[in-house]
């Protein structure tokens, strides 16, 4: 995994707490460190996300390799789709571009998702129409869905996996370290 996006955003944050830490001194209680992460939570989504995206060449293999094994039947249907949980929009993108040239029925399901794609998404998996679907935690606040039983995760998003009313049992493909 190629990690000179994600070092970079590392030296930015570094660089945030530093200047922060010159600004106020090192002399802080708990309250004033609380104080500042809650204030600057986007430093943190900024290292998930160079996280995510570094991860997106080994997803990408992973979701390519699962859908070369996990064929469709005859009727175009797929009996195992797969829901990869993206934990930011930028990485679910990046992945979505990475591999909708390789996967015939990918769909992608945000926050930004209308509330007539997410049924329309929602209808089309549970139906075996959607062989990948790219998830971010929107979907697994909003939908459940019991058709699928493989998952893969590109961030900590394996907490994810369950769902109210599941037929199958579980199975997480974790992309290699």
């Amino acid at each position: 995994v190629p990690l000179s996006d994600y070092r970079a955003a590392h030296r930015q944050v570094t660089q945030a707490i530093d200047d922060w830490l010159d600004e106020v001194g090192t002399d802080l209680s708990d309250t004033d460190i609380t104080k500042y992460t809650r204030a600057n939570l986007p430093l943190v989504t900024m290292l998930d996300t160079a996280a995510g995206l570094a991860k997106r060449t080994v997803a990408a293999r992973v979701i390519r390799d699962w859908v070369a094994d996990h064929p469709a039947r005859a009727d175009g249907t797929w009996p195992r789709p797969l829901i990869v949980w993206v934990h930011h929009r930028q990485v679910g993108v990046a992945l979505a571009n990475a591999v909708r040239n390789d996967v015939d029925a990918l769909e992608i399901y945000s926050g930004s998702t209308t509330g007539l794609e997410r049924s329309r998404i929602a209808d089309a998996f549970q139906a075996g129409r959607v062989a990948v679907l790219l998830a971010s935690k929107a979907a697994y606040a909003s939908i459940t869905l019991t058709a699928g039983s493989d998952v893969t995760v590109t961030a900590q998003r394996d907490d994810d996996v369950g769902a109210r009313g599941r037929r199958l049992p579980i199975a997480v493909h974790q992309p290699p370290q």
